[in-house]
């Protein structure tokens, strides 16, 4: 995690490798162990495109499932 804003839910996560900055999807916590992340947390999650931008969603420990 790059940076997080638990009030808003709004964050922005750095690619592994690419360190490509993705904000975080409004559903990325929804159904995951996560109520909360913070800076310099690594997380696994989805990269999916919606309305022509990239968001990280489904995030979930390094595993697929919990």
């Amino acid at each position: 995690m790059k940076s997080y804003d638990p009030y808003s839910r709004q964050g922005l996560v750095l690619l592994d490798g690419t360190y490509e900055e993705v904000p975080l999807a409004f559903d990325a916590l929804h159904d995951s162990i996560f109520h909360t992340l913070r800076e310099g947390q690594r997380v696994v999650g989805d990269v999916v495109e919606r309305e022509g931008q990239r968001q990280l969603t489904h995030i979930r420990l390094g595993q697929d499932s919990y």
